[in-house]
């Protein structure tokens, strides 16, 4: 679309004999959507992503990083009214990492990528306790977490 005069003079009227009013608007088209989507969540390479009737659809591997500030996000983006990750996978070894930068692993604590699962032994204070509690609740649905072998200090 061109500029107000261009489309004014197209339409053989002058400036004064027009009345032009604008409203912001925001448009909930699927396409616009995803478009807004990828700018907004930056959504990685190796995600797929759809929206269906407000339901955003994530799908493949993602990043845990990525996944955690997902999950962190309180905000839906606009035109989405849901997320659903339930096709959406996570790595175990990238989940292993993230931790290991995220609340650090003590000394006491062995942890190691399995199947999927991250196997914790060893002992840890209580306060090391609750933040890998806040772990297992941000990325529960994707890792298991064994903690059998674990003991509070």
């Amino acid at each position: 679309m061109g500029d107000n005069e261009t489309i004014l003079q197209q339409s053989g009227l002058t400036p004064d004999e027009a009345d032009i009013r604008l409203k912001p608007f925001l448009s909930l088209e699927p396409e616009v959507v995803m478009t807004r989507l990828d700018d907004q969540l930056n959504i990685p390479a190796g995600v797929g992503a759809s929206i269906d009737h407000g339901v955003l659809k994530l799908s493949g591997a993602a990043p845990v990083q990525w996944y955690v500030a997902l999950r962190e996000n309180t905000m839906l983006p606009s035109g989405v009214k849901a997320i659903d990750t339930a096709d959406l996978t996570l790595d175990a070894n990238d989940a292993l990492s993230w931790l290991e930068s995220t609340i650090g692993i003590p000394g006491s604590v062995e942890m190691q990528a399995n199947n999927g699962d991250l196997l914790l032994s060893g002992s840890a204070t209580r306060a090391w306790f609750r933040e890998l509690e806040r772990v297992i609740q941000l990325l529960g649905d994707k890792i298991g977490f064994s903690v059998d072998g674990l003991e509070k200090e």
